[in-house]
């Protein structure tokens, strides 16, 4: 198993540049480079973390993931309803960030601590998809559509990460990011 091992166990012990670091570390073990990942599915079954993609008719239901003792390796179930690439890309991530990050945290049954770490994962895909310096030195600033639409095909992402992604990263304003969408 390859994936950057961290010890948390509260969700309020991680910050956004440990969450950049671990996304960092991933690309760095999987030997991804700093651009476009190319297959971020075959990245990670090299790293064994096993796949499983399958129709749930469940539209709540975009990934799950967790760490089988049965196995001795983590699993990661994607729901393929959406058919969208990009989409499942960026689950795909979601879920390797809740495997690194989270793995020794318990399941959060309260709201606020659900949602953040929801929010945790969803910047660590982003991190890992789109890392800071390499994905902004794309970027025309100030960011427009047309930009961000040819960068979509470039980085395999959408245009709704990517924006987040720049908002995150402080090139993007609140009110351009409303613009925006």
């Amino acid at each position: 198993i390859k994936l950057p091992i961290r010890h948390f166990q509260d969700p309020e012990q991680i910050s956004n540049e440990d969450i950049e670091a671990a996304a960092e570390e991933c690309r760095a073990l999987w030997q991804l480079g700093r651009g476009p990942i190319q297959d971020l599915m075959l990245a990670a079954e090299s790293a064994g973390v096993l796949v499983v993609k399958e129709e749930t008719e469940i539209s709540a239901i975009e990934g799950l993931s967790c760490w089988s003792s049965e196995l001795s390796r983590p699993i990661v179930f994607l729901s393929s309803d959406k058919a969208n690439a990009f989409r499942s890309r960026f689950d795909l991530a979601h879920e390797i960030g809740h495997l690194v990050l989270h793995k020794h945290i318990p399941r959060a049954d309260e709201r606020d601590r659900y949602n953040q770490m929801e929010k945790q994962a969803h910047w660590f895909a982003g991190a890992l998809l789109l890392p800071a310096e390499t994905f902004a030195a794309e970027v025309r600033v100030p960011a427009n559509l047309d930009n961000l639409l040819i960068l979509k095909q470039r980085w395999g992402a959408s245009v709704a990460a990517m924006m987040m992604r720049l908002h995150a990263l402080g090139l993007l304003t609140d009110e351009e990011k409303l613009t925006l969408f």
